[in-house]
């Protein structure tokens, strides 16, 4: 990768050890963008990505189906914000000649999205928490320390992640 650093795959309190050498065959070596190594929470290993170029064909996907994710109604702040939303939706039942259409036109329509932001707001919380410990990782592998210190370091922070 670096043939001027040292980049380790596995730290431990007695030292650290890395992966020399990875054969490709020279069809893959021609398509060779890159090599790195990242932080991986799942392991106690760096993860070792390969990147190549390949000329696929993707695969389209359809839209699919929604269901709403069950998990939020454990959540108080999500249930605040739908009993404040149901609140308003009763109200308006008066505007409706039956609870049957009031139902289909306001209140079906309206939950999926309720659910859809939540949804997005919990991803984007996720991801921003991942992300702060990966840098971590990050700055634990660019510091001087000595190796069992790192390994230490990896493992809590990895430890959080999961």
């Amino acid at each position: 990768m670096n043939q001027g650093r040292m980049i380790y795959t596995h730290y431990t309190a007695q030292g650290a050890s890395r992966i020399d050498t990875i054969y490709l065959t020279r069809q893959l070596l021609t398509s060779k963008q890159g090599v790195e190594s990242i932080a991986a929470a799942f392991t106690d290993h760096m993860a070792v990505i390969l990147r190549v170029s390949l000329t696929a064909p993707c695969t389209t996907r359809g839209k699919g189906y929604w269901r709403k994710n069950p998990t939020y109604l454990d959540d108080q702040h999500f249930l605040c914000t739908f009993k404040q939303h149901w609140y308003m939706w009763k109200i308006s039942t008066r505007y409706y000649p039956s609870r049957v259409m009031w139902w289909c036109r306001l209140v079906k329509r309206r939950i999926r999205p309720l659910f859809s932001r939540a949804g997005v707001e919990r991803c984007r919380k996720r991801a921003a928490m991942e992300d702060f410990y990966y840098s971590r990782m990050y700055d634990v592998l660019q510091d001087e320390r000595d190796n069992g210190d790192k390994a230490l370091a990896l493992k809590s922070l990895q430890a959080k992640i999961i």
